[in-house]
């Protein structure tokens, strides 16, 4: 039997449950800066300098790296740092353009002037997060929906 290449996987905001099952089979597991307990600074290229540490501590040379949503700016960046040493690059859910005008605008509106400062009811954007972001089981979905 062929041993396996090794690789990273960088998930994306509020996904490292959806992976439970995939990455039950892993060797080693590190999770992200700020998945789990956020004490500590937080942003891309810290994740991505977080990463490399974690695969030179594994004695790991080239690796192929796959990214989902916010995992893919972390796995860019990785890239970006140390191309020499990445096989590969998968990229899921994520661009690497800046967000124009119009998209900031949207997105605030819908972020800060909505969730975090307005009093709107979460309820017309918990669905379609809801079904984009968890498995299509409906039981995880109901739980996420009910208690969210």
């Amino acid at each position: 039997m062929r041993e396996a290449r090794p690789w990273t996987r960088r998930c994306g905001g509020c996904s490292t449950s959806r992976w439970r099952r995939s990455i039950g089979s892993s060797p080693r597991l590190a999770w992200a800066r700020a998945h789990g307990d956020p004490g500590t600074p937080f942003d891309y290229w810290r994740l991505a300098d977080d990463a490399w540490a974690v695969i030179d501590h594994l004695g790991l040379d080239r690796i192929a790296i796959a990214g989902h949503f916010s995992g893919g700016w972390t796995a860019m960046r990785m890239a970006l740092q140390q191309p020499s040493r990445v096989r590969g690059l998968v990229i899921v859910g994520s661009r690497a353009d800046p967000y124009d005008s119009y998209d900031r605008i949207g997105y605030e509106a819908v972020i800060m002037d909505g969730w975090i400062q307005g009093d709107n009811p979460l309820e017309h954007v918990a669905v379609p997060i809801a079904s984009s972001t968890i498995r299509p089981d409906p039981e995880p979905r109901r739980y996420w929906l009910d208690n969210g």
